[in-house]
């Protein structure tokens, strides 16, 4: 088995099972598990802020938008923007408001 069908595997089974480190997340287009994160460190023309985010397979963040509602552990939380971390994970940054951040 190659290293990327390791990843891959370790992806579904470690990274994101819910008996590890994954969170239950939810969405309109369904129920996914990601890895949630109460402060991610963001930079907004030189300044350091910290939002809310978590982390997807790309493969279940596809249908998701900015402005889209997602709950994490049954809490609300608006997408404000969508960052590709590689091919096959990618990080939703959140506000607890509608209100764009960047």
């Amino acid at each position: 088995m190659s290293f990327i069908d390791n990843l891959a595997r370790d992806l579904d089974q470690v990274f994101f099972n819910t008996d590890e480190f994954a969170d239950g997340t939810s969405h309109s287009s369904g129920m996914y598990r990601g890895i949630f994160m109460s402060k991610s460190e963001v930079v907004l023309d030189g300044v350091v802020t910290y939002v809310p985010s978590v982390t997807l397979k790309s493969s279940d963040s596809a249908n998701i938008a900015n402005g889209d509602t997602v709950s994490v552990n049954g809490k609300p939380y608006t997408v404000v923007d969508r960052v590709s971390q590689h091919t096959d994970i990618e990080t939703l940054y959140l506000s607890t408001d509608s209100r764009r951040m960047f």
